[in-house]
């Protein structure tokens, strides 16, 4: 597995001042280099960069790595305000069936969306798509891709989180999407940190300094606890005993 400061150093002091951050998709090893637009114009020139030198970038990074290589283009001042303000227009219009909604751009006016539905049907799906696109219209975008996921079958609940915690904590973010995405590989590492912001801000989580999540008292309390092969307490064990070989 790359580490960032192999890819930094690959990327070089002279363009690594226009990527912002560098990130793994675990679902299927992807570099990803996340690029501001206010960085990025139609030529190169002082203080900029443009589309044609980060795909040469990326292209480089796919030979020297053997892997595949995103750029992810974002509004550094409104990227936030947007996402939230299409997720809340979404759920107003579909009653709360969207549950989470992300956005990445692919350039300055295409966006890739992940869009986390409960009931997910295909004509639920066909309206939303359709009610979504005119939106992305009104602002001048165009939809590139669309990555759906039926929260009732292709997330894990928060009863599952606390008991796969339980389980094998401490673990960081990084650990814990490593491990997710072989049972969920719909899962976004977006999702899974606002997640356990949830249940950390609901007293079931604690983070620690060093970025390691464990249960707090509360959090053990609603686990279910006991000497059954189906209890947390089983699972705990028998992580221990992996963790030992």
């Amino acid at each position: 597995m790359l580490n960032n400061d192999e890819v930094i150093t690959a990327i070089g002091r002279r363009l690594i001042k226009f990527v912002n951050e560098v990130r793994f998709r675990s679902s299927d090893g992807t570099l990803l280099l996340y690029v501001g637009l206010e960085k990025v114009a139609d030529k190169v020139s002082p203080g900029f960069t443009s589309n044609k030198q980060m795909n040469n970038l990326a292209n480089r990074l796919a030979k020297n790595f053997s892997s595949e290589v995103a750029v992810i283009y974002t509004i550094k001042e409104g990227h936030d305000d947007l996402e939230n303000a299409f997720f809340q227009i979404l759920k107003q219009k579909f009653t709360d069936q969207i549950l989470s909604f992300y956005i990445s751009y692919s350039d300055k006016t295409t966006v890739n969306t992940w869009l986390e539905v409960s009931e997910l049907s295909d004509k639920l799906k066909n309206r939303i798509e359709e009610y979504y696109i005119k939106l992305l219209q009104e602002a001048d975008l165009s939809i590139n891709s669309i990555q759906w996921i039926d929260s009732n079958l292709d997330l894990p609940s928060i009863p599952w989180l606390l008991r796969f915690l339980k389980a094998n904590q401490p673990l960081n973010l990084s650990s814990i999407m490593k491990v997710l995405v072989k049972e969920f590989p719909t899962i976004n590492d977006k999702w899974l940190n606002h997640k356990l912001d949830y249940i950390r801000k609901k007293g079931m989580l604690i983070r620690e300094k060093d970025g390691n999540y464990c249960l707090s008292f509360k959090g053990l309390s609603v686990v279910p606890a006991g000497t059954r092969r189906s209890s947390s307490d089983i699972d705990r064990a028998l992580a221990l005993g992996r963790n030992k070989w």
